[in-house]
Parts: C-alpha cells; sequence; structure tokens
C-alpha cells in the first residue's frame, strides 16, 4: 500500500523518484524521440527547469500560513481561550468578543503573507517564461518557455544570453568550438572564462545538421561543486534500439567541468553556441548551491513569544490566585440567607478558574500582533520612499521584500558580504610602476615621476600632498621612453590572453545590462525559426580586427606614413581577467598599442605609431592558486618565417619566457645573473633588445619588494614582471615535458606543476605594477561606521585569495596594524588542524593584537567537519574580522549557519548582503537578506528582504531605519503590555469588591472598545513616525547602536518596570476613582457599577494617551491629529449609545442606558471633573519626572559626543600636518645636500642596476 502510494505520488508530481547511480541522457532529438526509461519517464525522473523562490502554492497556502501563525504564542493562546469562551458557563464576555478581533488580525496577516509571496511568484514567472530556442525532431529551431527545457535537449543561445540550465557544450560559433562565458552570477569572477565543445561535434553549426545526430551521455547525478563534472559521451552508435543499451559506438570521448556551462553564467564575445541539457531546475548546480524560501521570525518576535509565556504564567497565577479567594469567600458566606450559593463541586472551581482566565485575558494584547503588523507594512513604505536610499544611477529606489524581519536590521551583529559588485565597481586602473630607472605614476596618456611635489617657498604646510595621495598634481612629466619601461609595457601588452575585436557599427555596448524580459521580443511561442546565425559571420568582428592588426604592420614594415586614424584605432579588449585589460587599455594609452593576431595568429605591437613588432604565441601557462603566476611563452617572428604555423618553434630563434604574479612566487624564481642575446639577426627585436640586450638595465629584487610594500600600502594590487630566455632547444626539452605532463593520468597535478616549475625557473627581473581595483563611492567610511556600531563585517568571496586581500585593505575592513592569519592551502583535515591550532596560540600569546583571518574555500571545507567546527569557532570569534576566499555560494551559507547558531543563549542576528546568484543561499540563510541592484541578473535582489542600489546604502539602512524600527517596535510591544496591564488590573482591583466573582464592571462595549477604537491608533501612528533620535545623530555617532544591541528594548528589566507602572497607575486610578464614591451620593451615577467603570474607563483612557505622548519625542502633526480623532470619535460613539437604546444587548446593555448623561450633566459633574484632573496628575507625576530626567541625560551626552568627535576630527588634523611636515623637512634637507637637477635628485631612489645583486 505504501509503495503504490508512493509510486502515486510521484505520478503527480508531489514527490521525485530515487536517482540512478548514474544520470544516462539522449543526445540528439533522434535519440531522445526512441529514448525508453523505465519505470519513469524523463520528465518524472528529472526535474523541471523551474526556478522555485516562492512558499506558497494554491493548494498549501491556508494550511501552511495558518500553521506559520500557530508559532505564535499570542495566537496559540487565543485559539485556546475563545474555546474555552464557547463552553464556559461562568465567561463574563461575549465569545464574540473573542473571536471576531482574532479572525480579523489572522486573516489580516494572512493577507500580507500571500500578497508578499505572490510578488514572488510574479518574479519566478518573468524567470520561467523566457523564451528559449530548441532543436526540434526536423532540425529547426522551436521557440519554447525556459520552464519547458528537459533533459536531452538541444538548447540555442546567443550572445550575452544567460544558459536557462546546465548543458553540455556541442558547438559554437567558433571554429575551435570554443565559448567564453561570465559566472559573476555565480562564483563572483567577472573575468571571461574559456570553455571547449567536444570535438566530435564542434563542426555542427546549424540546426539542421544536430538532426541527424545521435548518441548518449553518461554522467554523475548532478552535485552542488561548481568546479567537478565528470562523465563519458557516446556518439554515432550503429544500431537505432534503444539508447539505454550498451551498443557499438564510433567515438567514446570523456567530459570535464570545461565542458559543462553553468545556468546563470552567460555568454560573451561568441555569436552563438549549442549545448545539450544534462541539469535542470532544482538538478542544476546554482539550484543545488541555493535554498528554499522559508518563512523568517525576526529575533524581536522570538523575545515576543517568551514575554508573552511570562504573562500568560503571570495571568494563571493571577487566575488561580482569584479562584482560591473566591472559595475562600463562598466558604465565609454561606450562611447568609441572601447570597445565592450553588452546590460546590470540583468542576466549579475549574470553571472559576477558566472564568477568571476568560476576565483577565484582556492582560494579553491580541491586537498587538496587528498593530505591529501594520506599524512594519508602513515602515516598508517609509523604506521605500526615503530618498537617501534612491540610486540616480539606474534610477532605482529602495524595496522591500518583506516586512516579516524589518526590526531585525535593528539588531544585527554580523554583515556577511560579497566583493564582486557589491564593494568593488570591478574597475581596474593602472596606477604606477617600478622599474630600474625609478618609480612612476600613470594618468591617461601621461607619466610622471613618483615622488614628492615640488614646494614653493610661499606654500603652507596644509597645501601640501600627504604621503599616500595618488594625484598627480604637482608631479613632473617624463616624455622620453626608456629601455627598461619599453620592456615593461611590452611584457604587459604581451603576457595575457586577451582577445581584440573592432567595435560593431552603431554598437553602444550595453550588452551587461540585457534584461531577461528583453528575450521575449525575439519570436512567439511554438513558432519555428529557419533563419540561424551562420559561423562564417560569427568572427567577423575579430577579422576585422585582424585585418587592421595586418595593415598596420604592413604599413609601418613599408615605412609607409601612418595616418592618425590609423595609429588611434578603437579596440575592443575582451580580457579574461581585468587586471590584463587594464594592463593592455593603459599600454596603448602610453603608445604601445597591442592590436591582436592576424589571420596566421601571430601577435602583433606598434610602439609609439612608429615601429611594428610581431611575436608567435608557442604556449600558454594559467594563472593557478598555488604558483600564483602566468606565463606566455613567445617567439619573434620576422616576415621571413611567415610560412609557418602560428605556434611552430623556429629553431634558429631564440624562444622569450614572460612571467607575471604574486611577489612571493615571482621573487624566489629570479636567475642569479644575467643572460645576452647571442642570435646576431635577433639584435634589433624591441622586446629582445629591452630585457636581455646589453644596454638593458634590470632592478634589484630589494628595491622591487620595497616598491611592491608602497604601492600595496596605498591599496593598490601588485605584480610582479620577469622574464626569461631560452633557445628553441631548450624550449622544445621543456615543451616535451610539459605534454607529457598535460597528458598524464597519474598524479596529474603535480607532474604539472614540477613542469611549469622547470619553465618558470632562471627569470630576469623588470619590475612591479599597482593596479587600483576602484570600489564603490563609501565603502571604507561605511565598513569603519559598522565597526563602531559594533558590527563584525566579514567578506565572502569566491574570488582570488590574492585579489581578495587587496580590496580588504583597499576597503578598510583589513588595516596594516592588523596581523594576518591565513588557513589557506591546507592539504588534509591533520594539517588543518595543525595550522588552526597555530593560529589560537598565535592569538593567546598577543592577546592584545588585533587578528585578521584569511581562510580558502578548501580550509573552510576541512574547518566545518564536527571534529573542527568549535576550533574553527573559537579562532573567528576571537578575530578582529574574517576573510574567506574561493568559496561556493554554499560554503557561503555554512559560515552564515556556523555563526548564526554559534551562541546557545542569546544567538547573533546575522545579515548577508550581495548581488548575484551567488549570493543567494547566504542571503536566505541569514536572519537579513539585503540585495544590491547589480548587472548579473535579480535573483539576489528577490531572494532578498531588502534591496537597494549601492553598498554606502547600508549605513542609513541599519544605522537609521534599523535603529529607528527597532525601537518603534519595542517601544510599542512595551507600551501595549503596560496599557492592557492598567486596564486589566483595574477589574482584578474591582474583584475584593464583589467576593472574586467573575463580575467586571466594565460593559460589553467598553471591553470590545479599548483595544479597538480606544487605544490602537495614536500608538499605530508613534510606530510608525517616532524619531526617538535624529537620523543625522544616529549617523555621526554610530556607537548609538550599540544601545539597541542583543535586544535591549526588551530585557526584562524594561518590560518590569513597565508593568510595576502600569500596576502604579491602575492603583491610583482604581482607588482614586474609589475615593469618588464616598464622596457622592448613593443615587448618583458614579456610585452604581456602571457608572463607577464608565469614570475607571475614562481615567484609564486619559493616562494611557497621555503616557504615550510623553514617550514621544517626534510628535508631528498626524500624530496629534489622530489622538485628537481618537478623543472625538470615542465620544461621538459613547453619546450615541448613552442616548441610543439599541435592541442588541452586545452594543448597549441597559444599564448603560444614560450612565453618561448622569455623569457628567448633573450638578456634582464638576466634582467628578476635577477628581479624574487629579487622579491623572498624581498618576502621571513620575512619568514627567522621568521625561525631565532622560531629555536633561540626552542633551549632556550629545554634548560630550560632540566634543569627542571635534577632538577625534583635530588629532586627524594633527596627523596630517606632522605628516606633511616631516616630509617637507625630509625633502628641503635633501635639497640642501644636493645642488644638482631634478634627474639627480630621482638617483638618489634609484636601484643599483648589478645583475649580480639579483635574488
Amino acid at each position: 500500500m505504501l509503495a503504490y502510494l508512493n509510486d502515486f505520488c510521484i505520478r503527480i508530481g508531489w514527490r521525485r523518484p530515487p536517482f540512478p547511480d548514474q544520470r544516462i541522457i539522449p543526445l540528439g532529438p533522434i535519440s531522445k524521440a526512441s529514448f525508453v526509461c523505465k519505470p519513469y519517464s524523463l520528465v518524472e525522473l528529472y526535474d523541471k527547469n523551474e526556478s522555485i523562490t516562492h512558499a506558497y502554492t494554491w493548494y498549501n497556502f491556508l494550511p501552511k500560513n495558518l500553521f506559520n501563525q500557530a508559532q505564535r504564542v499570542a495566537n496559540f493562546y487565543f485559539i485556546a481561550l475563545i474555546i474555552l469562551n464557547l463552553f464556559s458557563e461562568l465567561s463574563p464576555v461575549s465569545p464574540y468578543a473573542s473571536i471576531m478581533p482574532f479572525l480579523f488580525v489572522v486573516s489580516l496577516s494572512a493577507f500580507k503573507a500571500g500578497y508578499e509571496d505572490y510578488k514572488r511568484k510574479c518574479a519566478d514567472n518573468a524567470i520561467n517564461n523566457v523564451p528559449v530556442q530548441v532543436v526540434d525532431l526536423m532540425g529547426n529551431l522551436k521557440t519554447i518557455k525556459s520552464m519547458e527545457i528537459t533533459v536531452g535537449d538541444i538548447v540555442f543561445c546567443r550572445a550575452n544570453d544567460t544558459f536557462p540550465c546546465d548543458m553540455l557544450l556541442l558547438s559554437s560559433s567558433e571554429e575551435s568550438g570554443e565559448c567564453f562565458v561570465t559566472t559573476a552570477s555565480l562564483d563572483g569572477e567577472t573575468n571571461l572564462k574559456q570553455f571547449r565543445s567536444i570535438t566530435v561535434t564542434s563542426d555542427l553549426e546549424s540546426p539542421e545538421s544536430f538532426r541527424k545526430l545521435a548518441g548518449k551521455i553518461v554522467c554523475e547525478q548532478p552535485i552542488s561543486d561548481f568546479y567537478k563534472f565528470n562523465g563519458q559521451i557516446y556518439i554515432e552508435y550503429d544500431s537505432m534500439d534503444n539508447v539505454n543499451e550498451m551498443k557499438t559506438y564510433k567515438h567514446i570521448l570523456p567530459l570535464s567541468k570545461d565542458n559543462l556551462l553553468l545556468r546563470g553564467a552567460r555568454l560573451r564575445n561568441t555569436t552563438y553556441v549549442y549545448g545539450c541539457a544534462i541539469y535542470t531546475g532544482l538538478d542544476t548546480k546554482m539550484s543545488k548551491n541555493s535554498q528554499e524560501k522559508r518563512q523568517k521570525f525576526s529575533r524581536v518576535e522570538d523575545t515576543l513569544n517568551l514575554v508573552l509565556i511570562f504573562i500568560i504564567g503571570l495571568l494563571f497565577i493571577l487566575s488561580m490566585s482569584y479562584t482560591i479567594a473566591s472559595f475562600a469567600v463562598r466558604a465565609s458566606i454561606v450562611n447568609h440567607w441572601y447570597i445565592f450559593v450553588p452546590n460546590e463541586t470540583p468542576w466549579r472551581n475549574v470553571d472559576q478558574f477558566f472564568g477568571a482566565v476568560i476576565l483577565f485575558n484582556y492582560l494579553i494584547p491580541i491586537s498587538l500582533y496587528v498593530t505591529v503588523e501594520f506599524i512594519k507594512a508602513f515602515s516598508t513604505i517609509l523604506f521605500r520612499l526615503d530618498a537617501e536610499l534612491y540610486d540616480e544611477r539606474i534610477d532605482q529606489p529602495a524595496i522591500a521584500n518583506t516586512s516579516d524581519v524589518v526590526e531585525e536590521m535593528g539588531q544585527i551583529e554580523y554583515i556577511f558580504s560579497d566583493k564582486t559588485g557589491t564593494l568593488t565597481e570591478n574597475c581596474m586602473n593602472f596606477r604606477c610602476f617600478a622599474v630600474a630607472s625609478g618609480s612612476y605614476k600613470t594618468h591617461g596618456n601621461k607619466i610622471f615621476f613618483d615622488r614628492p611635489p615640488k614646494i614653493k617657498s610661499s606654500e603652507s604646510l596644509e597645501t601640501i600632498l600627504p604621503d599616500d595621495s595618488m594625484s598627480d598634481e604637482g608631479q613632473e612629466e617624463t616624455a622620453d621612453l626608456s629601455s627598461d619601461r619599453l620592456a615593461l609595457f611590452l611584457h604587459l601588452s604581451l603576457c595575457h590572453t586577451v582577445r581584440v575585436e573592432l567595435p560593431a557599427p552603431g554598437e553602444d555596448h550595453l550588452g551587461d545590462d540585457i534584461d531577461l524580459k528583453e528575450a521575449s521580443i525575439r519570436s512567439r511561442r511554438g513558432s519555428v525559426t529557419k533563419l540561424t546565425p551562420k559561423r562564417k559571420f560569427s568572427s567577423l568582428r575579430r577579422a576585422s580586427a585582424a585585418d587592421s592588426a595586418s595593415k598596420v604592420f604592413r604599413r609601418l614594415s613599408s615605412r609607409s606614413p601612418t595616418n592618425e586614424k590609423m595609429a588611434n584605432i578603437d579596440y575592443d579588449y575582451q580580457a579574461s581577467s581585468p587586471d590584463e585589460k587594464a594592463f593592455v587599455v593603459a599600454c596603448k594609452k602610453l603608445g604601445v598599442v597591442y592590436h591582436g593576431t592576424d589571420h596566421k595568429g601571430i601577435h602583433i605591437i606598434t610602439i609609439g605609431g612608429r615601429e611594428a613588432v610581431r611575436y608567435r604565441s608557442l604556449d600558454v601557462l594559467e594563472f593557478d592558486s598555488d604558483r600564483k603566476c602566468m606565463s606566455v611563452i613567445l617567439q619573434p617572428a620576422p616576415t621571413k618565417y611567415d610560412s609557418v604555423g602560428s605556434s611552430y618553434c623556429v629553431p634558429s630563434l631564440p624562444v622569450i619566457v614572460l612571467c607575471k604574479g604574486a611577489e612571493t612566487s615571482i621573487l624566489n624564481k629570479l636567475s642569479k645573473s644575467a643572460r645576452r642575446v647571442q642570435a646576431e639577426e635577433i639584435y634589433d627585436d624591441q622586446l629582445v633588445q629591452a630585457i636581455f640586450g646589453r644596454q638593458s638595465k634590470h632592478p634589484t629584487r630589494d628595491y622591487v619588494e620595497r616598491k611592491v610594500s608602497h604601492f600595496a600600502e596605498q591599496g593598490l594590487r601588485t605584480l610582479v614582471m620577469a622574464a626569461r630566455l631560452l633557445s628553441s632547444d631548450e624550449w622544445q626539452q621543456l615543451q616535451t615535458k610539459l605534454n607529457m605532463a598535460r597528458g598524464s593520468l597519474k598524479n596529474r597535478e603535480q607532474v604539472l606543476s614540477a613542469a611549469y616549475l622547470q619553465i618558470e625557473s632562471e627569470l630576469t627581473l623588470l619590475g612591479c605594477t599597482g593596479i587600483e581595483d576602484q570600489l564603490q563611492d563609501g565603502v571604507a567610511e561605511t565598513i569603519t561606521n559598522l565597526r563602531k556600531a559594533g558590527i563584525n563585517f566579514w567578506i565572502l568571496t569566491g574570488d582570488k585569495e590574492e585579489t581578495a586581500v587587496n580590496i580588504s585593505y583597499s576597503a578598510g575592513h583589513f588595516y596594516r596594524e592588523m596581523k594576518e592569519v591565513r588557513i589557506t592551502n591546507v592539504k588534509d583535515i591533520k594539517n588543518c588542524a595543525k595550522v588552526l591550532q597555530n593560529a589560537l596560540d598565535l592569538m593567546e600569546k598577543e592577546n592584545s593584537a588585533e587578528f585578521g583571518v584569511v581562510i580558502d574555500g578548501g580550509a573552510l571545507g576541512f574547518c566545518l567537519k564536527v571534529a573542527l567546527r568549535h576550533m574553527l569557532l573559537a579562532l573567528v570569534t576571537k578575530a578582529t574580522t574574517v576573510l574567506c576566499c574561493r568559496l561556493t555560494p554554499l560554503q557561503k551559507a555554512e559560515v552564515v549557519r556556523l555563526i548564526k547558531y554559534s551562541r546557545k543563549h542569546d544567538p547573533p542576528v546575522t545579515a548577508a548582503i550581495g548581488d548575484g546568484a551567488n549570493d543567494v543561499s547566504m542571503i536566505m540563510e541569514a536572519h537579513v537578506g539585503f540585495g544590491l541592484f547589480g548587472k548579473e541578473g535579480q535573483q539576489a535582489v528577490q531572494a532578498a528582504d531588502f534591496a537597494f542600489g549601492r553598498f554606502r546604502f547600508l549605513q542609513r539602512v541599519i544605522l537609521v531605519h534599523g535603529h529607528m524600527i527597532y525601537n518603534r517596535i519595542t517601544t510599542t510591544m512595551k507600551y501595549f503590555f503596560y496599557k492592557n496591564t492598567v486596564f486589566t488590573l483595574c477589574s482584578v482591583l474591582y474583584g475584593s469588591f464583589c467576593q472574586y466573582s467573575t463580575q467586571t464592571f466594565f460593559t460589553q462595549g467598553y471591553l470590545a472598545a479599548y483595544n479597538v477604537s480606544m487605544t490602537s491608533l495614536p500608538i499605530m501612528i508613534f510606530g510608525i513616525f517616532e524619531k526617538h533620535r535624529s537620523a543625522t545623530a544616529l549617523q555621526d555617532f554610530p556607537h548609538l547602536y550599540r544601545s539597541i544591541s542583543r535586544n535591549a528594548g526588551l530585557r526584562i528589566v524594561d518590560i518590569v518596570c513597565w508593568l510595576i507602572l502600569g500596576i502604579w497607575h491602575a492603583i491610583i486610578i482604581f482607588f482614586g476613582c474609589y475615593s469618588l464614591t464616598l464622596k457622592g451620593n448613593e443615587s448618583e451615577a458614579i456610585s452604581q457599577i456602571f457608572g463607577f467603570g464608565t469614570v475607571v474607563v475614562c481615567c484609564v483612557f486619559t493616562i494611557v494617551t497621555t503616557k504615550l505622548i510623553l514617550i514621544a519625542r517626534y510628535q508631528n502633526i498626524l500624530f496629534h491629529l489622530f489622538i485628537l480623532i481618537t478623543i472625538f470619535l470615542n465620544a461621538i460613539i459613547f453619546i450615541i449609545v448613552d442616548r441610543v437604546h439599541f435592541p442588541f444587548t452586545f452594543l448597549s446593555p441597559q444599564e448603560f442606558f444614560g450612565v453618561w448623561t448622569q455623569l457628567f450633566t448633573t450638578p456634582s459633574a464638576g466634582l467628578t471633573y476635577f477628581g479624574i484632573l487629579i487622579i491623572c496628575f498624581v498618576a502621571l507625576l513620575p512619568d514627567f519626572i522621568l521625561r525631565v530626567y532622560r531629555d536633561q541625560s540626552w542633551t549632556l551626552n550629545l554634548s560630550e559626543l560632540i566634543a569627542s568627535r571635534q577632538k577625534e576630527l583635530a588629532h586627524i588634523r594633527l596627523l596630517k600636518k606632522l605628516k606633511s611636515k616631516t616630509k617637507i623637512l625630509k625633502l628641503k634637507s635633501h635639497r640642501k645636500k644636493t645642488a644638482k637637477n631634478v634627474q639627480e635628485t630621482i638617483q638618489e631612489e634609484e636601484p643599483s642596476t648589478d645583475q649580480s645583486k639579483i635574488m
């Protein structure tokens, strides 16, 4: 029976069948049409290609939402109370008085949750309904919805398209079958990545050619690791039988991660690709690194539940005491003949207890939740309307996807941030470099000496630029291009994998911002497209660039004059690394232009528009994190060798190895002696002469180390450049070893590393460079202020370690006084444990020092094991800040989860901020998720709780909106407990005068109106607009945020103080009104039960409303207007009820008729008015004193804060002044010692060019 039920659930799509060990996928339309999959079809076995971020469906909304609401203690309590109210014989109030408000609250909350989830569903539909094209059985392109893609479909994607599923690359517009992709939305890296198609299918260039494709793909079941994929492809089998059976295949090829295009990645610099859908929907690697959308509950709400449990406990204790007192009184009056005493039974006492619970249930504010929901909803509206959060660049205001956790923004202890697109603009600028002749800065097409500016005698100290200024003002420009600078620029122009294109006519370069919605204009669903781009047109832009390069070389080689247009060709450089693009673009501005490759694949460089040189690329050694460098192997390409291939090594010509990387890598590979060129016919080559010629100059290792440190102190990304000269025979020997290593099946990585090391050794040092990775505006200030607010700021990125560390320093996340502890490149769990223990010992030894911890993804995988988790937690909690690099999206979420549950008692509130799909997991895992409107889709914005345009807005979001909203909501909660305590305790005190029966002296109208019309509107306006501190003060003094941290607004001490205040007010009100009855006539209304209750209600309303005015610091017109509206509304209601006799006893009991007239229009009304005034004054006197005291305290604190801020600013100005003065004195002293020209001044800093000193 269970098996049948399980199968039924699978058939209707409620459950998924178990996966087989391997995934077998038909390849090609014919194979898919004949594919037999048992016992379940492909659609049943593998998931639909559907994006799901919404939490509800039409069939589970009601039960799921009611279940979520039932988790609130108050809701569960009122359900039980309603049941008791229906069956209790001694219930003092009508059941409808409890049922109707409860249904209203639940319905309103359900409507809000449904509306917010509906918006998420609409966003999902926008993605799922994007049109995509697949090859049908007839060999045509058919347009379907993205959600209709199934495993085995041949999918066609164009340039700038986002891949709709994980698919195997079969062919592309490139003849080589390669394509280029950006994966910024997956791993945060914006550089182009190269993927290769299967060699057998790379020549298929049209839908018709795929019609005859037949075979199958056997691969592993989906895993979350982006960088792992294994499988085999079987092509062209002999029989047309079941594809699932093993046949004889003509081609059996292995598959790797280089063949798999991932969902969420975007096609770049390639006109089109064809791919076979491998993983779809929830099986894609992007979905495996994401989490299901879940309902979030704020920490404030959790605390509220605990407070409600506490108050319910007090309610039960009070009801039990009331029941015991009632039993004792009944036992003492049993002999009074005029009092009816029912028979005493055990149930009688139980019923008495539940009657007391129902009578005093107003101690639990039923309208609290709905009021807080309204406050949250309106707070999100104010959040969206905040002009300070409006991003003018993209015309985008801030948005709020939910209001459930809006108050959590005021409780954040940890912020986890992505790097790429979140902290940075990802815009690289080549700022400075150092060679043998000195250190230089670049700006546009100019080069400046990197030295202090000239000082005029009339200049004051304040006008001198500080040492770390990157300004070019006052710097002396140099026009000549010495051999060492030329060598560096040629190195930068050739040591890369940049592709050159000519911009298409009319191209606006807006491809990065293409939205998924634009794809809907291509074609209608179900249409068939026969006109597809052909491969012969796909490389037109690169072919045009190749033609241009060849033309430039021919003209310069023939000494023909080049016109200005030819010398300033507007190339479009496409790089796999933003650093490489920055180098090539900067060198072009400085006169060394890389024109790309000609039709023969030979690289062409022009120097100053006067000379052209060519080089043949023999090999490229790609960058990896272990070597921390990359190399390009070149050979000069004279025209007399044009007949040989582009990658052929000419035996008679030397080979040049150009290498660049981190200083820790390059400086350890330097040669101890220089090597000169021996080939006479190559002496005229510019690169060889500049680096290895007799007149070449090279910096020392010590000099480069100093300059690297100097550049790094300015927050620049540093690289060191070096080169090596080989003979053709030496290269061929090394190349043989390299090819053998690449084909090795055993210990391939170790063998390949050894081969790389042999090539990248005996290097000649050329210099170093500094690149500025431009941060967004206000990043450093924002991080600093968040730290002052007591918030721990971590960076979690998928980027490389060196890049992440440099950005951390630039952003102020790390600073120079901080000591680094790196948990990276660990080999196994034992090594990881040892590194962790060493780090903990170091922190324990230097307890006063500040530490920044760097952890990479590999080490984190070991650290998150159960055996090492406690050590990792101890390390990161002791550290000042943490940087995690090379993380997968799932690892980001695991880091957030680690901190989220790091404390059993009082766990920290976490927040995550990012802009791409790779950040969705941590955004959803954190208590509060922030999304940024970025260039890589809207996944982060859709998954986030709040979204805005710039990182710097985070400061205002947390310090202003978070602080204010938290204060409003917590104050509202405490006020609710206070006002209900006042109202309920009056009934408790009345019980002592009516022998502790469940009799109430409030009418049904008062009971229903107190929490609805009498006290709901003013507190709601207070909760929406209250500003206990100005926005300027909250931003200028971030440490004010600490005053509300760790849920300080709902501490038990504060809540008890509010309850004590409510008890005080209730005692003064009740006995004050009771004293009025002693002075009046027994026939007067005040001496009667409902007249007395009416006076009590008037006092309660006046006092709790005045109390609200006293705690409100932002008393705007709207706040006072709603108080007046409340007064007049209730006055009109009670006057109507007093004058009109309704047939409904619930609305107007007979005893209430005419009570107001008797109370406030009779001759004794003056005594009533005066008595109410005295009662209110006595009750509120402590509140007036407390308000005055707090105002005076804040004024004094504000004065101290302003004085402290002024001292801090004065100290900063003094340090800058002293630094500038020291700089001037050093420069003047230097100029006194030498009376030579500017060049002699620079020579003091120049390094020795003695090659024996190069280490």
